[in-house]
């Protein structure tokens, strides 16, 4: 037999294919019943019919392709999305256009019917060329006018086709880079189950919403944070079985880990039926910590105060463990959930658990903004960041403490001007109404 040829060392796609098993005999020498056997057609007409592989039609089912291959082909896809934006705006040229030739003819029409009304003195001669002129000049506008009604005509057909082959395109290629949570779910029984051997706990952990799909760049990077908060629980929250029946509760804690998918958004949260957060403990050390004082703790709301937990270096835990006490807390967790574009919440009852809420967009690979003008140059605000839209009047705006400010739902709102958080010199120029 002959030696087999050296693996390509080319970075290529690898593909998946798979034969269905063929009840046909084996040939003398073929053990594979995936083999396809390939008859020789001067035997074809003696045997009068086929063998059943031959019926069956060749597929492949499935292909790997590299993550990078796809993180390309949505780059180019938000190249024609720009193109198509392009266009639109070129479309926009055009009707502005359209609109001074309508002038440029309705003037034109004006100054031949002032020729007819000329004065005597004004030679025939005179007349008839001026007024062949403007016979000719008027031709040329008429057919140019069509040719532009015809091109605008055409254009606004290619630019519907256009957007709506470019959205279907960015769906599909954003779909092929959805993955299933489970992906990254799969692998968190394990730890709560060794973590809560190690801490003398019983921890059971419920896993709901596995088959939420979401941007495997999510999936990549949520492993840690959803890592972190998982280990917290079941450091801080869930409390010894001895401790638990003393309070009431089955000797077993639970941790629940949910995902769920809104219109926009995908949710995860981490939940636990431990003790809940301390707000003494947490008032506590954020005065050792010097975090807040305590004129600024005072005047916290309970919500205000569980935030605190987000705080660089913020730790209830008096010992330094492998788990606990270190001051890597859940503020890295906050940032690696504001790197994606996303929040984290938290609420707690005392004595009765405690929930963590990320959210997230449903996808990285393209962003919606929201384009506002300011100063005649265009900026794009993430909509993850915009609660609500509204016009407002100048008439509508108050005076509440020396500041502006408006009403939103019967309570007043301060107004600070786009152009101020942003620094521009020039925005004294434009209207208060455009900002």
């Amino acid at each position: 037999p002959s030696p087999p040829s050296p693996a390509s060392t080319e970075p290529e796609e690898t593909l998946t294919l798979s034969m269905p098993s063929q009840p046909g005999p084996p040939g003398p020498e073929t053990t594979d019943s995936s083999a396809i056997l390939i008859e020789d057609p001067a035997e074809e007409g003696k045997k009068g019919t086929l063998s059943p592989i031959e019926h069956e039609q060749y597929r492949i089912e499935t292909i790997r392709v590299p993550t990078q291959k796809l993180d390309a082909l949505m780059r180019q896809v938000g190249e024609l999305t720009t193109t198509k934006i392009h266009i639109a705006r070129r479309l926009a040229e055009l009707e502005e256009l359209l609109r001074w030739w309508e002038e440029w003819n309705r003037e034109a029409l004006g100054h031949r019917s002032l020729v007819h009304e000329w004065k005597q003195e004004v030679t025939e001669e005179l007349r008839r060329r001026t007024s062949a002129y403007l016979e000719e000049e008027g031709q040329r506008l008429e057919h140019m006018g069509r040719l532009l009604f015809r091109l605008r005509h055409a254009l606004d057909e290619d630019q519907t086709r256009l957007e709506l082959v470019t959205n279907e395109l960015e769906d599909g290629v954003r779909a092929v880079r959805l993955l299933p949570l489970s992906t990254l779910f799969q692998r968190f029984p394990r730890l709560v189950r060794d973590l809560a051997r190690t801490q003398g706990k019983e921890v059971h952990l419920e896993i709901t919403g596995g088959e939420t799909s979401a941007d495997k760049r999510i999936l990549e990077e949520m492993k840690d944070p959803l890592t972190h908060l998982i280990r917290n629980a079941i450091d801080h929250g869930i409390e010894p079985p001895a401790e638990r029946e003393r309070a009431g509760k089955p000797r077993r804690g639970t941790i629940s880990l949910r995902a769920y998918q809104t219109a926009t958004n995908i949710i995860i949260e981490v939940a636990d039926d431990g003790r809940g957060l301390d707000p003494e403990a947490i008032r506590r050390t954020a005065l050792q910590r010097r975090i807040c004082g305590e004129d600024e703790l005072a005047l916290m709301t309970p919500e205000q105060v569980q935030s605190l937990i987000f705080t660089s270096g913020f730790s209830t835990s008096p010992l330094i463990t492998d788990l606990s006490g270190r001051g890597v807390g859940l503020d890295v967790v906050r940032t690696n959930v504001e790197h994606l574009k996303g929040d984290l919440r938290v609420e707690s009852s005392p004595g009765q658990g405690c929930t963590f809420s990320i959210r997230l967009p449903i996808t990285l690979a393209t962003s919606r903004v929201l384009i506002v003008m300011v100063a005649q140059r265009s900026y794009a605000l993430p909509v993850e960041y915009v609660h609500t839209t509204r016009l407002v009047a100048p008439s509508a705006i108050l005076t509440v403490q020396g500041r502006k400010a408006i009403l939103q739902e019967g309570k007043p709102i301060s107004l600070v001007p786009l152009a101020d958080l942003l620094e521009i010199q020039t925005a004294k120029a434009v209207p208060a109404s455009s900002q």
